[in-house]
Order: structure tokens, then C-alpha cells, then sequence
């Protein structure tokens, strides 16, 4: 356990956040051309040269039980087409009511934590989500003025309301989301940082760097997912947001560390 602050390398797997010591950091590179390894296992995908040096490439994802980066984006996609869904069902029902000369309750879709679980911030993130917000505010104020239109019995004011916030509002939404849905797409790319684990190298395949900085003494973390692994947590400068601080002499223990 660290008792000083020092620098760390902060990356993201999946929706989490991780940090290893910069010090054990060798270089950090796009996925390139690997090689296959004689003695690969599931953990290993090939091996990469490096300063003239054969270093075996090890799958973080896989080391720790995550699903792949390709099914993380298959599963946002279809996570982004559910809500377009919700929302269209949400203007279909008011319409079908109002049609029918009945009021309707206006029900809420909650975002925030939405967009909290299933995508990772960025600084592009930021600004697809602040614009998401605010559309997601007005497709919610349009469908509240159409309910309160259709409580006073002012049904033809409030299908106009819902036919206008159809064609602006909720087209809006649908154009951020399906930005969304590309944001997703683009962010699978693979870094692999090369480390220096008592001489021997190895690669680390994760999603992406996010930064590098110093850390505060990290407290050891409470039940993390993969305790194996984690020496503890810390939260990262500027965000909050929490990190685990990997080992990485216990992260590549065993086969991933012998391949």
C-alpha cells in the first residue's frame, strides 16, 4: 500500500476505471501488428516487438473477467435503441389518447443514471451528454404541456403540441442519440501500455488512457469486483470518479505472467 503520492497511469476498461504506477510504464502504443505467441493462452493475444525486445501482449479484459470490447459496443447500441424506442412509445400512447379524447399521464425516463451506467465519460461525452439533457428536458416539458392541454379536456391544442414536438423535439433527441450511438462505436479502440514488471515486459491491452497524474494514498477498496488484483482505490483529481489501483505483480500472476 502506497503511503506517498505519486504518479499513476489512469485507463478505462469497460465502465470502470483503473490506475497502475507510471514508473512500471515502459511506452504506450496503439494496437499494432502482433504476432502469434507459441504458448499463448486465452489471455495472451500475440506478441509485439518492442526496442528490439519480443513482449507478450496480455488481454486485460479477459484477465479480469470482462467481456470484450466488441460486445461492451454491441450491448450500448442495442442499450441506445431501447431508449429511442421508449421514447417513440411515450409519444404514441399520447397521441392514442388524445386521439381517443382521453388525457394521459406523463411518465419519465430517467437519464442521468442511463447515461452514468453505461457509458464512460470524456470530454467529448460531456458535450453530447449536456446536449442530450437539454433535449431530453424539452421532449419531457412537450409532453407535459400536451398532458395538462388534455386534462382540460383541450384536445386538439394538445395534439398539435405532440405532432410539433414529434417533428422537433423528439426528432432532436433521436439525431443525439444516434450521435451517441456513434460515440459508442468510435470508442472501442485498443492501447496497449508496455510495463516493466520486476525486468520482464509485458503489454496491456485496455480501452484507453485518460491520464496521467498523481494520485493521493489510496485506502484499501471496499469488496472491488476484482479484489484479486487491486491493491485499493482512489478518487481521481478533477472528477471524483473512483479508481482502483491495480498490482500489477498480482495481475499477471500465473499464466498471463509466464506466457
Amino acid at each position: 500500500m502506497s503511503n506517498t503520492t505519486d504518479r499513476h497511469v489512469i485507463f478505462r476498461l469497460a465502465q470502470g476505471y483503473y490506475a497502475i504506477d507510471a514508473a512500471q510504464v515502459v511506452e504506450m502504443q496503439g494496437m499494432g501488428k502482433l504476432d502469434p505467441h507459441p504458448h499463448g493462452t486465452s489471455l495472451v493475444r500475440g506478441v509485439a516487438t518492442l526496442r528490439g525486445r519480443l513482449v507478450p501482449v496480455v488481454d486485460v479484459r479477459a484477465r479480469m473477467g470482462l467481456p470484450r470490447a466488441e460486445e461492451c459496443a454491441r450491448a450500448l447500441s442495442a442499450s441506445v435503441d431501447e431508449r429511442a424506442q421508449q421514447h417513440q412509445q411515450l409519444f404514441d400512447q399520447a397521441a392514442a389518447a388524445v386521439e381517443s379524447g382521453h388525457g394521459f399521464r406523463c411518465a419519465s425516463c430517467d437519464l442521468d443514471d442511463w447515461l452514468g451506467d453505461n457509458f464512460a465519460s470524456s470530454a467529448e461525452m460531456s458535450t453530447i451528454t449536456e446536449r442530450l439533457t437539454a433535449a431530453h428536458e424539452a421532449v419531457h416539458n412537450a409532453l407535459l404541456e400536451a398532458s395538462r392541454l388534455a386534462a382540460c379536456d383541450d384536445f386538439a391544442a394538445a395534439g398539435r403540441k405532440l405532432s410539433k414536438a414529434r417533428d422537433n423535439e423528439l426528432e432532436t433527441l433521436r439525431g443525439l442519440l444516434e450521435r451517441l450511438r456513434a460515440h459508442a462505436r468510435s470508442s472501442v479502440r485498443e492501447i496497449v501500455l508496455y510495463v516493466d514488471v520486476g525486468g520482464a515486459w509485458r503489454g496491456l491491452v485496455v480501452d484507453a488512457v485518460v491520464t496521467v497524474t498523481s494520485l493521493e494514498p489510496h485506502r484499501h477498496a471496499d469488496e472491488p469486483e476484482n479484489a484479486t488484483f487491486v491493491d485499493g482505490m482512489v478518487a481521481m483529481p478533477g472528477t471524483g470518479r473512483g479508481v482502483y489501483v491495480l498490482d500489477l505483480e498480482r495481475l499477471l500472476r500465473g499464466d498471463a505472467k509466464a506466457a
